[in-house]
């Protein structure tokens, strides 16, 4: 009798496991497909431009040295985080749209831990956070947010 408990609880745990697997699966599948699709976003386009600036030349495009905030489009700016993030990607990786978006894609596959750990706290067993793991991964928000690079996403 014990040992089918345990079964059960290893069952469980594999189900987690096996959601998690494919959660983050998803995710670089989409990273993947965005960069084969390709093309920029207008405000990824301006994060590149001035991570490109930063990586190469220490200032953003207008020749600011190490902005805290990125004046774009004359008028608006950016947060810095994306910049930043993309910038240090694009020094190791060279100038290319993997390098640009590759920082996003780490932060939304932290997101995914994070939401999964926070859901099995708050309802206490892992079965409501695989469902609702399995629910956030199939997202349409989360899928695009974790392809582009928008500054509001970090």
């Amino acid at each position: 009798m014990k040992n089918a408990g345990k079964l059960r609880a290893d069952n469980n745990s594999l189900t987690e496991k096996a959601f998690l697997i494919m959660a983050v699966v998803s995710h670089i599948a989409v990273f993947v497909v965005n960069l084969i699709v390709g093309g920029l976003q207008i405000d990824e386009t301006m994060t590149s431009l001035n991570a490109y600036a930063l990586a190469e030349h220490g200032t953003d495009i207008l020749g600011n040295k190490l902005p805290v905030y990125f004046c774009t489009w004359i008028r608006g700016g950016q947060s810095p985080v994306a910049t930043y993030l993309s910038a240090i990607s694009v020094k190791i990786f060279g100038e290319s749209l993997f390098a640009v978006r590759f920082p996003m894609l780490l932060i939304s596959l932290a997101g995914i831990f994070a939401f999964y750990y926070f859901a099995k706290r708050v309802f206490g067993n892992g079965k409501y956070a695989t469902v609702l793991i399995g629910l956030w991964s199939v997202s349409p928000w989360v899928i695009f947010t974790s392809g582009y690079v928008l500054d509001c996403n970090y």
